[in-house]
């Protein structure tokens, strides 16, 4: 089985050497080829040999029977978090390579395991009722809604982690002397959202109620009639919700564990990946960072997707009896 790498690795040995006219000890240098391996491909382009191709007779053939790997993949599957390809090789008399590549032959991939709180269920009921109330009258209790939430945001990890560059160049990205964690607060409509709110402390009842307070006036403007108001089952949400509805709040009760029906989780990614390119270097920029894209992004036509979104959402949610969806 041709290795796609290998491949890739061909393919720039050959514009180097047929079209940029490099020395063989420049190529294997750039491309960190061993130099014989690539005298040897020289001499086989020079002869006119296709060397993407393997040729007749190379390359080690497999030792396992199909219905070995057939009961590899099978073990596999029964036991994912228990199997190994260390385990698997030393059980076949094996090499861990071997097993990996047996694996990657019958369509199988190493890749990160999917963290999810497993929902009980009246947290599934839960949720189903929500969505139906959410969906009713199609869909007009989500006219007059805040979604709000809380993000915290490091100066640290306020960069890009992959960026692109030349085969050359290295780019760093400096560790702030110092490092700071901002906290913000916003809240979301169909019609805008409120300014956000950036501090340092953690947060309590009392000043998330002030919190909301010094906003008030901002969702007013946006619904003159009246508008209801959602956060998530935090303790502290829940220990101000008496004082909240004494001050005339419409509280919509949330579902327990259900990011996945909160479009402002969308919006803080989208925040934080908007924040990284700018590569904030101190508390202020990174302050000025975070208004200047949360006013992009709260704009109400880029705040559209985001509302439309949920009415399949909840109904995909009603479809999947209450379990929890990707977001």
């Amino acid at each position: 089985m041709l290795n796609t790498t290998d491949i890739n690795v061909k393919v720039r040995f050959l514009v180097l050497y047929q079209d940029a006219k490099w020395r063989a000890t420049r190529i294997a240098y750039i491309l960190k080829t061993p130099l014989r391996t690539i005298e040897d491909w020289i001499s086989k382009v020079n002869q006119g040999i296709d060397i993407s191709q393997v040729q007749p007779g190379r390359g080690a053939k497999s030792t396992l029977s199909e219905s070995e790997k057939q009961n590899i993949k099978r073990k596999v599957q029964r036991k994912p978090m228990s199997a190994s390809t260390r385990k698997l090789g030393i059980s076949y008399e094996k090499s861990k390579d071997t097993i990996h590549r047996v694996l990657q032959e019958k369509g199988m991939k190493f890749q990160k395991v999917q963290k999810k709180v497993l929902l009980d269920d009246d947290q599934k009921t839960e949720r189903i009722q929500y969505c139906k109330k959410m969906l009713k009258r199609k869909g007009e209790p989500l006219e007059e809604l805040f979604f709000s939430d809380e993000m915290g945001i490091r100066l640290s990890e306020a960069h890009q982690s992959s960026v692109w560059m030349g085969p050359r160049k290295k780019i760093k990205v400096e560790n702030p002397a110092r490092d700071i964690k901002l906290n913000c607060w916003g809240a979301i409509s169909k019609n805008g959202s409120t300014t956000l709110h950036i501090f340092k402390n953690n947060m309590n009842a009392t000043f998330y109620q002030e919190v909301i307070q010094e906003h008030m006036q901002e969702m007013e403007e946006l619904y003159p009639h009246g508008f209801s108001f959602m956060h998530d089952n935090s303790s502290v949400h829940i220990a101000s919700e008496p004082d909240l509805e004494k001050q005339g709040l419409n509280l919509i009760k949330f579902p327990s564990y259900s990011p996945d029906l909160n479009p402002i989780e969308n919006l803080w990614s989208a925040l934080k990946g908007r924040v990284a390119s700018d590569n904030p270097r101190n508390e202020t920029e990174l302050t000025r960072s975070l208004i200047r894209n949360w006013d992009i992004l709260t704009e109400v036509d880029n705040l559209i997707p985001y509302f439309d979104n949920l009415y399949e959402r909840y109904q995909e949610c009603i479809d999947a009896k209450g379990e929890r969806l990707s977001y």
